[in-house]
């Protein structure tokens, strides 16, 4: 477990604060060596060429085909461990689950296959439409935004079941998708002539959604006693939303509450709102040296030490015996 909090921690600092700024320097490069004084049609129509044009005007032979190459190993292993990903979705909560669930192993392998190319046709269609990569993150987030709320809180609360994620799923790529509809896009959100700021289509994705999952899971059946306390007693999540699970199990002389796996709660969201403010801390102190800021660099890096050393303190703190 503290190996896996300290990958997820690593992966923040790989993916947010080492990972940002190579494509920014990129960026900031290209407006130096392609001016937008001298750009072409198609480069002024699609900025998001300049990235590949700086690659055929700056880098030699040799690292043009290393970073070609780095590129399509990149792009290969998102899309087969996605494919693999959704294939596996496709058998087992879905195939296996409802429509035949005693078949033989190679049985589910064909229908694990015919499931990923069919989602692999599915996601080229959608890519098709998509004349952004830009729009294609923002859409992607909008849709993560849905149902984020609810990915942290089944980990809090005994009473999220498999439909409320389910509806927050849909609800999430429904609302999303129609809130990219050009005519509700321009005339809700159009920085000029819209009614609403573009940053509050997350907040109306989130809160639709919510309301959307809220009601299912009240709608819908709790999980069994025995699938709640297996899991109890497998992740130990604590919180004050599985003390019905836990009473429960008490009542029927089952022990689901281990003392020394036990965590505390209110360390843990410490815990990570310090991670956070570490975190953003190395990314804005690593701009503010590049653009040569330097006493706001010098601010965010004492700022980055200190909450991390905070960080390293409340960690032994999230561990904590269950009363």
């Amino acid at each position: 477990e503290k190996h896996a909090i300290k990958a997820s921690l690593w992966f923040a600092v790989a993916g947010i604060v080492i990972l940002t700024w190579p494509w920014v320097v990129v960026g900031l490069g290209s407006i130096v060596i392609l001016p937008i004084s001298e750009a072409s049609a198609a480069l002024l129509a699609d900025p998001e060429l300049a990235y590949p044009m700086m690659i055929l005007e700056v880098l030699p032979a040799g690292l043009k085909g290393l970073l070609v190459a780095a590129f399509m190993a990149a792009f290969m292993s998102t899309v087969d461990t996605h494919l693999c990903w959704g294939g596996s979705y496709v058998v087992n909560d879905i195939y296996k689950r409802f429509i035949k669930k005693a078949a033989s192993a190679d049985h589910y392998l064909l229908v694990s296959r015919i499931g990923i190319v069919l989602l692999l046709l599915l996601s080229a269609m959608a890519a098709w439409q998509m004349d952004s990569i830009a729009g294609a993150w923002v859409y992607i987030i909008e849709i993560v935004s849905g149902i984020a709320i609810i990915l942290m809180l089944r980990w809090f609360w005994w009473r999220i079941n498999a439909w409320s994620e389910i509806t927050a799923m849909f609800a999430s790529g429904i609302i999303s998708l129609v809130l990219t509809i050009p005519s509700i896009d321009f005339y809700l959100f159009d920085a000029t002539d819209g009614i609403l700021p573009s940053w509050s289509k997350f907040l109306i994705v989130v809160g639709v959604t919510s309301i959307v999952w809220i009601v299912s899971t009240l709608l819908t059946k709790p999980e069994s006693d025995e699938v709640l306390q297996s899991f109890y007693k497998k992740t130990q999540p604590g919180g004050p939303g599985w003390s019905k699970v836990i009473a429960n199990a008490k009542a029927n002389n089952i022990d689901i509450v281990d003392d020394k796996e036990g965590w505390s709660v209110p360390s843990g969201i410490v815990a990570m709102l310090l991670g956070c403010v570490m975190i953003y801390s190395c990314m804005f102190a690593t701009g503010y040296y590049i653009y040569g800021e330097t006493s706001l660099a010098i601010t965010t890096t004492i700022t980055a030490i200190i909450s991390g050393f905070l960080l390293t303190r409340t960690w032994s703190k999230i561990k904590a015996k269950v009363l």
